[in-house]
């Protein structure tokens, strides 16, 4: 059983300053990996984070929270690493 994808609005400016290529690489590897099992590949984030995964994809980081009840994965942030955490 898949879970379904929810984006939130800014990762659509996120991807915008990734470039073309970056962008493709880092979605089509969010379509492959989080959607079938998101926390086999994601790690818990700690303090004001808490709560939220992340996904490591080259020099990018992908924020996400997970509703296992409703089978989804929203996508919070898209990030460089220098700055995913700021």
């Amino acid at each position: 059983m898949t879970y379904d994808l929810a984006w939130h609005v800014r990762v659509k400016g996120d991807l915008a300053k990734l470039g073309r290529d970056d962008a493709a690489r880092v979605v089509a590897a969010i379509k492959e990996h989080l959607v079938r099992d998101p926390l086999a590949y994601a790690r818990p984030l700690m303090g004001m984070f808490k709560g939220l995964y992340r996904y490591r994809r080259g020099d990018y980081r992908v924020m996400f929270a997970v509703d296992h009840e409703a089978r989804l994965v929203r996508i919070l942030h898209i990030k460089h690493r220098k700055n995913a955490y700021r």
